[in-house]
């Protein structure tokens, strides 16, 4: 499940998902280096 939350989380639409694209493009360089546990 992290995985899937950083993913999420450093997309291009993270902040506003809708309909069409979801969350966007997943920024994979940005999800390598992403901490969940700052979101807690």
């Amino acid at each position: 499940m992290e995985i899937r939350e950083a993913l999420m989380m450093t997309a291009s639409q993270a902040d506003i998902p809708n309909n069409d694209y979801g969350y966007g493009p997943g920024n994979i360089w940005s999800a390598l280096f992403y901490d969940y546990r700052d979101q807690i």
